[in-house]
Parts: structure tokens; C-alpha cells; sequence
């Protein structure tokens, strides 16, 4: 059971990673910004990720275990309500790290996406329901 989790853990990771690589897509750094802005910017964004890689962790084997009780024959209820509030917080704490790298970049006059707020406003790039970055008019890599 422990190599199970073991391996699902790192599949996730591996997915993870390959994720954070190519969710920029092309127009990465944007075309708005000197080439400092970007390098400056993308250094935020490596400071931001150090500070969240670990949570994602803690998330992602918190999720794993819960997984293991849903699929258990016989799961414990309480370790499932315990497993949820935890995925709960840990979900509170990235989306306040998000807030913070928000928060430098307004302070450090780098242009924000105006519509959907901190989530973005829809799935992807370029629209659709639910969260994601959007790259409407007057945003910039986000």
C-alpha cells in the first residue's frame, strides 16, 4: 500500500511539474515587458513556487490518503472528515501565497489581468467556465 502511495505521489509530482513548465505557453514572458520586467518577473514567480512546492506536497499526499479511505471497503468517516478539513486549509494557504505574489507584483507596477480577479477569469488562456489564468485585454502573464 505504501509503494502504491509512493508511486502515485510521484506520478503526481512528475504531472505537476510538467504542468508549472508549459501552462505559460507561448507569449511567455509577455511581448509588454523589457526583458528585465520579465526576468524580474519570472523570479517572483520561482520565489512564489519555493514557498508553494511544499504545500503542494503536503496537498497532494493529503489527497492521496483521502483517495485510499474513499476506495477503502471499509473507510473511516472520521479520518475522511480530518483528510478534508486538512485539504481545506492547505488549499487556504496556497491560494494566500497566490495572494501574496499578487500583491508584489501590483507593488512592483507589473500589469494584472483586470477581469475574474485572482483566479482569472475562466479555464485556460483564453476563456471557458471556472478557474484558470486569462489573458484578456490588459493582462500580462497571468
Amino acid at each position: 500500500m505504501k509503494r502504491l502511495l509512493s508511486l502515485s505521489l510521484a506520478a503526481m509530482f512528475i504531472a505537476l511539474s510538467a504542468g508549472i513548465v508549459f501552462a505559460h505557453g507561448p507569449g511567455w514572458p509577455c511581448a509588454s515587458l523589457t526583458p528585465e520586467q520579465a526576468q524580474k518577473m519570472q523570479q517572483f514567480h520561482a520565489e512564489s513556487y519555493a514557498a508553494m512546492n511544499p504545500i503542494m506536497g503536503q496537498l497532494y499526499e493529503k489527497q492521496a490518503e483521502l483517495n485510499a479511505q474513499i476506495y477503502n471497503a471499509n473507510p473511516d468517516k472520521g479520518k475522511i472528515e480530518s483528510l478534508s478539513k486538512d485539504i481545506g486549509a492547505l488549499q487556504g494557504r496556497l491560494y494566500a501565497e497566490k495572494a501574496q505574489l499578487h500583491h508584489r507584483l501590483v507593488q512592483e507596477g507589473f500589469p494584472m489581468p483586470m477581469r475574474g480577479g485572482m483566479m482569472g477569469g475562466g479555464m485556460g488562456k483564453h476563456g471557458g467556465g471556472g478557474m484558470g489564468k486569462h489573458w484578456g485585454a490588459g493582462s500580462c502573464c497571468f
